[in-house]
């Protein structure tokens, strides 16, 4: 994998977090991709369902936005400590059930480690964050 990758992951994420649009973050990992997050009982995998998972976060919190703070590379590892901030205005549908808007502004800081193919897909990522806060 050539150098870099890390710091072209960043710019991706920001811009397809940036776009709103579901098909465009999906689009940053592989087919059968597995994206594991701490509200998940299980990982994430595939388009389709990254797709949908983007759309809940999209619709729940219509200007997010996603800052990189650190970007460390080692070969295809790539680790981003950043946050995702916005505003909850809209409805976002859980397993759970359908949480209703609170209206209050938010960021979320956390930490992702992604494991990149030799085109700079994401093939696995592993995000950790505080669900509590």
């Amino acid at each position: 994998m050539d150098g870099g990758m890390g710091e072209q992951l960043a710019k991706t994420f920001v811009a397809a977090v940036a776009s709103r649009d579901p098909a465009t973050w999906a689009a940053m990992f592989t087919d059968d991709a597995r994206y594991s997050i701490p509200d998940a009982p299980e990982p994430v995998r595939g388009h389709e369902a990254l797709d949908a998972m983007a759309s809940m976060f999209f619709t729940a919190s219509p200007d997010m936005a996603f800052e990189v703070r650190t970007v460390i590379e080692q070969g295809n590892i790539v680790v981003l400590e950043a946050a995702t901030k916005g505003t909850f205005t809209g409805p976002m549908a859980t397993p759970e059930g359908e949480v209703p808007p609170t209206g209050r502004s938010y960021v979320a800081p956390l930490v992702a480690i992604c494991e990149l193919t030799d085109t700079g897909l994401i093939a696995e990522c592993r995000e950790y964050y505080d669900t509590a806060a």
